[in-house]
């Protein structure tokens, strides 16, 4: 009986400091790369070690990237941090090894429109890009940093489970016809890729909240792009790199004027909790 009772006032304790953590949340630090905080595919200089300083906060990326070109991104930063890669359909949780996948619609019907249409397609999976494009591998290695050794040469269409489709069209324009399938981000002219139209960052970290214990509405964010908005709308305090675009600037809190004032940003949360300025913004 003595066994039973303690085991009934060990659940409600459990419970009690379930429905306490809930109650108190932990707040986020979230940042776009690209943009944000790289600069031509590596780390600008000084933002990490100030990152892996930071102390009472969720660290999360939120990136259009994949895992696979994450993955050397991550080798020097702090363990528990999160990462939401391929615009959110690939959630990583670098510290625990979660992850949560979406994959992309694709079958037959739209591997026939991209032959008929010549468009050249390479499909990303967990562990490797499948192409038959000489034209795309070079791009990746240019413009994305893939490495080679995760880009195999064999048809695409044997892959099923895919979190993104990279994009070169040989004629321009053929892509915009699928908008209301793809997500279509143009990294430069003719060549992209395309993610679930129903998914975003934003959503990615809707999912995290309950099993994290987070809240949107107490975090910080900082972006550069068009997908950065719908999650800076939702944060505390939103902070758009000097160089955002404009859509973005009208949703921040603060726009930072430079990679100094952002280093100074930095610092101050690390040193005070709180993000302080150079100059007071409205």
């Amino acid at each position: 009986m003595a066994d039973i009772n303690m085991m009934r006032l060990a659940n409600k304790m459990m419970v009690k400091n379930d429905k306490k953590n809930y109650l108190n949340p932990t707040p986020c630090i979230g940042f776009d790369l690209d943009g944000t905080l790289l600069d031509n595919g590596e780390w600008k200089s000084g933002f990490i070690s100030l990152i892996n300083q930071l102390e009472g906060y969720k660290v999360f990326f939120a990136t259009g990237r994949s895992i696979l070109e994450c993955e050397r991104l991550l080798l020097n930063v702090r363990k528990d941090i999160l990462v939401i890669c391929d615009e959110g359909q690939y959630i990583f949780d670098n510290e625990k090894g979660y992850t949560e996948n979406i994959f992309l619609p694709l079958g037959e019907d739209e591997y026939c429109f991209f032959a008929e249409n010549g468009i050249e397609v390479a499909v990303e999976t967990k562990d490797y890009i499948y192409t038959e494009s000489n034209v795309i591998e070079k791009l990746l290695k240019l413009y994305c940093g893939v490495p080679k050794s995760v880009v195999l040469r064999r048809n695409p269409r044997e892959c099923r489970q895919v979190y993104k489709i990279y994009y070169y069209e040989k004629k321009e324009g053929f892509v915009r016809s699928i908008e209301k399938k793809y997500n279509i981000t143009e990294i430069v002219k003719r060549f992209g890729y395309l993610t679930d139209c129903n998914v975003n960052k934003y959503k990615a970290f809707k999912k995290l909240q309950r099993s994290r214990n987070l809240r949107i509405e107490d975090s910080i964010y900082f972006g550069d792009g068009l997908n950065d908005v719908e999650i800076m709308k939702k944060v505390k305090t939103g902070i758009a790199v000097y160089n955002a675009v404009p859509k973005l600037k009208d949703v921040s809190t603060i726009i930072m004027d430079s990679d100094e004032e952002f280093i100074h940003i930095l610092s101050s949360l690390k040193d005070f909790g709180e993000p302080v300025l150079f100059k007071t913004q409205l």
